[in-house]
């Protein structure tokens, strides 16, 4: 199976270079998903465009926004899309925010196709 490779914003097609250069410095690094999505600028341009459209039509505040990412990949069975520690404190996360995410962790207990998700 091919692998999709993991760009930096000097190695990547040109179209998406100056995209992964703004996200590089608004995440203080760039984060895996991404560097691959770099591989296809037209999917790089669409991740950036939904976060727009969120962000400008959404009903959430930037707070709350960012308070979602922290929390749900914290939530069993979530699909984890790179936030994480590291990412807190440089997006500008206070400390009762961190302790708040890593409470809400729970040991994760795969469960049986049959049984119901919790």
């Amino acid at each position: 199976m091919p692998r999709v490779p993991v760009h930096t914003s000097g190695d990547a097609p040109a179209q998406s270079r100056e995209a992964l250069r703004r996200l590089e410095r608004r995440m203080g690094r760039l984060l895996n998903i991404h560097a691959e999505m770099a591989y296809a600028p037209v999917v790089l341009a669409a991740n950036q465009a939904m976060g727009e459209a969120i962000a400008t039509h959404g009903s959430f505040g930037a707070r709350t926004r960012e308070a979602i990412a922290l929390t749900a990949p914290r939530i069993p069975d979530w699909n984890e899309a790179g936030y994480d520690q590291k990412l807190q404190k440089p997006r500008g996360a206070t400390a009762e925010a961190s302790q708040a995410t890593d409470a809400m962790k729970r040991p994760h207990k795969p469960r049986k196709p049959w049984e119901p998700r919790r």
